[in-house]
């Protein structure tokens, strides 16, 4: 980790002189790092699963994101910024062991990972503090998996990959350490639609449908050119 951070250190230091010569042109790259508390929502589930003790679950884990955006305000004196933004998060994992009337263990995962258009309303001032607002409306790719036990010690799975129409809204601030460089600091919430998996056994049918969110911190950095 203070390899990383001296690593990062380092190319800020030789990059930043040029890029304060540099003249703004609006284009700008957007590293991102998440902090995600992602949800599976409401769940729903067949009369099979009575007992099982599937339910609602939330967990917090780490993702990455990267953005190509462009700011109105140096060429067009808007406060307005668009972006593309592609970002990956880590698996949300859950095991249910509660037995019940056919069912002994349930193991979810589930993963979510984003591709967003996103608009962003920033107020400008006379310090180097810009906070914002933003939304944004695009796809998720999400995952659905779980694994079953029944109580005869039987295993079988449920597992698909859904498309949906997604979209997040949200706030943050940026502070700007010249015209070029920018470091900035977010919340966003993310709804990614609705998923729902089943696998029959024994002549039962399992299902589990759920509609999952994300609760979001994100660090970022801007580079523009």
């Amino acid at each position: 980790m203070k390899r990383i951070i001296a690593a990062l250190a380092l190319v800020l230091t030789l990059a930043l002189p040029g890029m304060a010569a540099a003249e703004g042109t609006g284009m700008y790259l957007a590293p991102k790092f998440l902090m995600s508390i992602q949800s599976t929502g409401n769940t729903e589930r067949t009369d099979a699963l009575a007992g099982s003790g599937v339910d609602s679950y939330s967990q917090f884990t780490l993702g990455g994101a990267f953005a190509l955006g462009y700011d109105f305000w140096p060429q067009q004196m808007l406060p307005l910024r668009a972006e593309i933004e592609f970002a990956l998060r880590g698996n949300n994992e859950k095991t249910w062991s509660d037995g019940g009337q056919y069912i002994n263990e349930v193991k979810g995962t589930w993963n979510s990972s984003t591709l967003f258009a996103n608009l962003f309303w920033d107020f400008h001032n006379d310090t180097a503090f810009t906070p914002y607002v933003g939304a944004g409306l695009g796809m998720a790719f999400n995952y659905v998996g779980y694994d079953f036990t029944d109580n005869n010690g039987n295993k079988f799975s449920a597992d698909d990959r859904f498309t949906n129409f997604a979209w997040n809204v949200g706030a943050g601030v940026a502070y700007n350490f010249n015209e070029n460089f920018a470091v900035d600091a977010s919340y966003r919430f993310v709804g990614l639609g609705y998923n729902e998996v089943s696998a029959t056994s024994n002549g039962r049918k399992y299902e589990i449908g759920n509609r999952p969110y994300n609760n979001e911190f994100m660090v970022g950095l801007r580079f523009a050119f």
